[in-house]
């Protein structure tokens, strides 16, 4: 188990994150006990690498000469984005994440030395395990086949770990479907929906002017939809830039803000509707869910048939649109990856939505 350490203060953005107060906030973690910093190099990750975070890396030079590599995970200083990580408790639920469930998971997670999370002042750190020699797809251009292949393998055993386990009961901060938080995603939807489709209408297929209304009018509903049948714990932002290739076949996950209970198959239709092109999803789509399965039935789910993985992921892909809608409308607009990302999403999913039908599934 991580051993945690108290921090002397949480920063409120990435200039309060000195070498004085990293120095002294490692200090006393057993890691940095045994073998002390030297010395440290900061510097800032990339606008837009983080929708909903600040980031820094970290060079930590030890005192034997070795090197640790770490990223300092910060709340977002966008406002708008700020607002729909403290509304839907995206930090929270991120920081007993890390502390509560990422040893009971059978997939790597980045190893945490601190992850706390203060409500009052709405400030978030967490200081983790750096894999910045591992390969990271670019959702915008979009992963291969061997990548999403190598992703919904390792998917499975996530799915499978608390399968029909009602995991929300026991952690009352753990999002669901019918929990307090979920409730206000069909009001958010409705006033974001208009904005997203003016913003990103040349991103889009045609169809979504017509489904995304359409959505956001049964979104109430489609939230009991997703409550019943079997459940079970999924990441919630299962994209590729929060995905690691090792050099030698490892795998990690990180990012787990989004994290929550739902029916089975959303994550499997998040990676493929807005991860991987329109075309090769239309490809290796029904080979990538009979694989799902096999590797659903090796870690032990052996009732869960092709007909209801297909029923789960249309109904997913309705769900999935509230990420782009609302997201795609808070965005920074001035930020030019921010912008290219959403619109990816966005296109790809509505394709997706359209190709499946998924309009077929909205309750009444």
């Amino acid at each position: 188990m991580s051993i945690l350490v108290e921090p002397q203060h949480l920063p409120a953005n990435r200039a309060e994150v000195t070498e004085a107060w990293l120095r002294s906030t490692l200090a006393t973690h057993p890691t940095f006990a045994a073998d002390p910093i030297e010395s440290l190099e900061l510097h800032n990750l990339g606008d837009g690498m983080g929708q909903l975070s600040e980031l820094i890396a970290v060079a930590v030079h030890c005192e034997s000469g070795e090197t640790r590599d770490l990223v300092i995970k910060l709340h977002t200083e966008v406002p708008s984005m700020h607002a729909i990580a403290m509304r839907y408790r995206y930090y929270e639920s991120e920081t007993n994440f890390y502390n509560l469930l990422a040893e009971r998971i059978p997939m790597r997670t980045p190893r945490i030395y601190l992850a706390q999370f203060d409500p009052d002042q709405e400030r978030v750190l967490a200081i983790m395990e750096s894999f910045k020699d591992w390969h990271s797809p670019d959702q915008i251009t979009g992963a291969t086949l061997d990548e999403v292949t190598t992703a919904v393998s390792h998917l499975a055993g996530l799915t499978a770990a608390f399968w029909n386990v009602s995991l929300h009961e026991t952690h009352d901060w753990l999002n669901h479907p019918t929990s307090d938080t979920y409730a206000l995603v069909p009001a958010h939807y409705a006033a974001t929906v208009d904005a997203f489709l003016e913003q990103f209408s040349a991103a889009l297929p045609a169809s979504a002017r017509q489904a995304a209304p359409a959505i956001s009018r049964n979104f109430s509903a489609l939230l009991g939809e997703l409550s019943e049948g079997p459940q079970a714990l999924a990441h919630g932002d299962y994209r590729v830039e929060n995905l690691f290739y090792g050099p030698t076949d490892e795998f990690a996950v990180i990012d787990w803000q989004l994290m929550m209970t739902t029916r089975p198959g959303f994550d499997l239709a998040y990676l493929l509707s807005t991860n991987i092109d329109t075309a090769l999803r239309r490809q290796a789509e029904g080979e990538l869910m009979d694989r799902y399965l096999d590797a659903l039935a090796r870690h032990g789910v052996q009732d869960y048939s092709r007909g209801e993985l297909e029923s789960d992921y249309r109904l997913a892909l309705l769900d999935i649109s509230r990420i782009p809608v609302i997201g795609g409308a808070s965005c920074d607009m001035s930020n030019e990856r921010s912008v290219a990302l959403f619109s990816a999403m966005g296109s790809r999913l509505f394709q997706a939505i359209e190709d499946w039908d998924a309009l077929s599934m909205l309750p009444g």
